[in-house]
Parts: C-alpha cells; sequence; structure tokens
C-alpha cells in the first residue's frame, strides 16, 4: 500500500495537489486538494488488466472549467432546492440560484470550490488520507458555520470507504456526496450496464428536477431496477418521468434495509470486463443519473452516476426524512465503493 503526491497546478494562488492511493493489488484512487474530487479509480477486469473506470479530465483546467461537477464532494446540500429557499426555525434563507431558478448542488461556490486541507491516515484496514474544511456564515447564503471532515480509506480487498463528517453553529440543511461518473468498460457508453438499485420508489420531479413532494412506486414502469437489467432497457420504455429529464436523474428511496450498511443500495456491472461495482452508504436516498446532459468531450451516456444522499429539497418537504443539522449535533454520511469481477 502507498500514497504519493504531486502539484497539477495552482487555484487562486494555491498550489493543487493530485493524492494517489495504490493498494497491493494494484488497484488506484486518485483524489485532489479542490473539492476533495475523485479523479481516478483504476480497478481490474476479470482478465486482470487495470483500466480508469471515472470520467474525467486530463489537466487542472478542465476541472477549473467543468459544469458537470465531475467526481467533485458536493455540499452543503447534494441535487436541489426550490428557488433557492427555505425556511428554518422561523427565517427564510435565499441561497445562490445557480441552476436558475434553482439552487443545485451547493451553488456556485459549494465544496467543489474549495481547496481541502488533507492528511495522511494508517488504519489496520488500509491506507487513505483525512480531507477537512470549513464553510463559512452566509457562504451560498447558508446559515452558520461548519467544519467538514471526508476520510478516504482504500482497503486490500479494493474497497474505497468514505466517511463524512460535520459540526455546525447554527441549525443548516446538510446532504454531502460524492459526484463521480462511472463507466465499467472504460469507454463507450453505459447501455449496456447491468444496474439493481434497492428501492421499491422513487420521488418524481417537475421538468425543473424540483420533487412533487410523494413517492412513486417502481412496480412495473422504467424506474424498476430492484431485479437488475440493462440502463438501455430502461431508457426505451421512455416512462413521462423519463422524458422530462432525457433519461434517469432520479432520487431513489432506498429501502430501509440498506440503511446499516450489510445491504448494497445499488449494484452496478459491465458483462463484457466482468468489472462488478456495489454502492452502500447509510442514507435514505441515492440519485441515479444516467448521463443523459454531458455534452463537449463527454457523450451522453457515457458515465452514470450513484449518489447517495438526502431526499432532493427536502428543507422544504415536511413529509420528507429531515436534512437538517442542529448545533451539537454531527451529520454522519458513510459510503463504500466495493470493487470485484463477476466469475
Amino acid at each position: 500500500m502507498s500514497i504519493t503526491q504531486r502539484q497539477i497546478g495552482f487555484f487562486q494562488d494555491h498550489p493543487v495537489i493530485e493524492y494517489q492511493l495504490t493498494n497491493s493489488q494494484g488497484a488506484r484512487v486518485s483524489m485532489l486538494n479542490l473539492g476533495a474530487t475523485l479523479r481516478e479509480i483504476a480497478v481490474a477486469d476479470r482478465n486482470g488488466k487495470i483500466d480508469n473506470i471515472l470520467l474525467g479530465y486530463d489537466d487542472l483546467q478542465g476541472y477549473l472549467d467543468d459544469p458537470f461537477y465531475m467526481g467533485i464532494v458536493v455540499g452543503r446540500f447534494a441535487n436541489r432546492i426550490a428557488n433557492g429557499q427555505f425556511r428554518l426555525d422561523g427565517n427564510t434563507y435565499q441561497l445562490t440560484c445557480n441552476q436558475a431558478p434553482n439552487h443545485l448542488h451547493g451553488g456556485e461556490s459549494g465544496f467543489h470550490r474549495k481547496l481541502w486541507k488533507v492528511e495522511t491516515l494508517t488504519e489496520h484496514q488500509g491506507q487513505g488520507l483525512m480531507f477537512s474544511t470549513r464553510s463559512l456564515d452566509g457562504e451560498e447564503g447558508y446559515p452558520g458555520n461548519m467544519d467538514i471532515r471526508l476520510k478516504y480509506l482504500l482497503t486490500d480487498d479494493n474497497q474505497l470507504r468514505m466517511d463524512f463528517q460535520a459540526e455546525c453553529d447554527q441549525a443548516t440543511p446538510v446532504s454531502f456526496t460524492q459526484h463521480p461518473y462511472f463507466n465499467l468498460a472504460a469507454g463507450g457508453d453505459i447501455g449496456q450496464h447491468i444496474v439493481q438499485i434497492n428501492a421499491d420508489a422513487i420521488v418524481p420531479t417537475d421538468a425543473l428536477g424540483i420533487p412533487t413532494g410523494e413517492l412513486l412506486s417502481v412496480k412495473d414502469n422504467a424506474f424498476d431496477f430492484t431485479v437488475a437489467k440493462a440502463v438501455a432497457s430502461g431508457l426505451d420504455q421512455q416512462h413521462p418521468q423519463q422524458i422530462l429529464a432525457k433519461g434517469y436523474d432520479h432520487n431513489y428511496a432506498v429501502n430501509s434495509s440498506c440503511r446499516e450498511m450489510q445491504i448494497p443500495v445499488a449494484k452496478v456491472s459491465e458483462p463484457v470486463t466482468g468489472r462488478l461495482l456495489e454502492v452502500y452508504s447509510n442514507q435514505p436516498g441515492v440519485q441515479f443519473y444516467s448521463g443523459n446532459y454531458l455534452g463537449g468531450r463527454f457523450a451522453p451516456y457515457s458515465g452514470l452516476c450513484l449518489e447517495p444522499q438526502a431526499f432532493p429539497d427536502a428543507p422544504n418537504q415536511a413529509n420528507f426524512p429531515s436534512a437538517i443539522l442542529y448545533p451539537g449535533q454531527t451529520y454522519q454520511h458513510k459510503m463504500l465503493y466495493s470493487f470485484s469481477v463477476d466469475d
């Protein structure tokens, strides 16, 4: 197991460092101190060939110009908040509306535009990095100061463990997540990726991605991934919710059996390479995004995202699980990516 680092450029006159973890099997995980961004996850296929299975950029400028939230840590609040507004403890807060008329993924200068402090870690399960940063009162309109920590740990059995923690001095919405785009074939589109999601309902939305406040059963429709199926076969069904989003871009209400992280929230496999990804999380939702709006150097549907998180617009939806963190509490979001190959 090894940890290396190199400087790849500057952001606001501060060095941007890429860190690389490598385990005994040759699997690699690279991340940047800018945005605590996952830049590379390289794992073996069934023939032992190691390839990078994340979409990303060749240089720092690509990440600075990136409109797709490629590999970033999202915060303070993942997904959308309607009109960038919410009421909390009798006060109305106005957030940055960076996807007009709504607030998306923490705003214009969310966690993805922070240079995080980084320390190396060695634990009995593997080696890793501890990222930390502070979000100040009023940033992007959010109330209160918040201290955030994120631990990445790579194990020798090809698990990438992520542990988010945060404390605040005023009540504030909080929902962190990772936003990597996976392509287990290391090229082409993700239409033939086989997906299974442990959820019996989705959070339906309007045309702007704001929840209607209801849950929609996946039974007998295009959103049913309780039994594994190819992404393309689901896209072909053209459910009204898919037409609004040009594909999959929806939050699944994760079955409660997953919250103890003994059962995966989702599985993705790729039949040619045999690579298998299992996603574990203790959060109530997972956003499944099929890369519908990718563009430029990334073709639509060339990567998929599975983003464990709170329900979108939860601060404005009284019937959704609460996503408010209060002083004296510790926000804890645990995630795990487990990589293996099918026989």
